[in-house]
């Protein structure tokens, strides 16, 4: 049975200890870093989250990430499955211009998949991240 004690004797310094990994925070985060790269602004960040858009500048997404609820939580894990398959589907530059631009797949209809994702809510993330599961098993 361990004493808390190092090997030397003397306890654990305080920088030892880690923190434990909270998903929704990382989520959130990494849902962050992806808007970024599709350039959005904090309206188009909120309505995708379903949080205010005042809560998307750096340091309240900072505050955020200790609280995230269920739903943006939700949000954010979607946003990165979505970022993740087009990172498979697509150059790199591509899958970062790829959710802003007009698209003719019927599923679409000339709108961009943002305006999709952010017209449909869940059910436009869920679809745009269906297509392109389709568009890869497809290669």
């Amino acid at each position: 049975m361990s004493s808390g004690f190092s090997v030397s004797g003397r306890p654990p310094s305080a920088s030892s200890y880690t923190r434990p990994v909270d998903r929704n925070s990382v989520m959130l985060k990494t849902a962050m870093i992806t808007f970024e790269k599709w350039g959005l602004n904090k309206t188009q960040k909120g309505a995708l989250l379903n949080l205010p858009p005042e809560s998307m500048d750096q340091s309240a997404s900072t505050r955020l990430q200790s609280r995230v609820a269920r739903d943006p939580a939700m949000r954010a894990a979607l946003i990165v499955g979505i970022h993740n398959e087009l990172q498979r589907v697509f150059s790199a530059a591509k899958a970062d211009s790829w959710v802003t631009e007009a698209n003719t797949n019927p599923i679409f209809a000339g709108k961009t998949p943002l305006e999709t994702m952010l017209g449909k809510d869940v059910e436009g993330m869920n679809a745009v991240r269906a297509h392109l599961e389709k568009m890869k098993a497809a290669g």
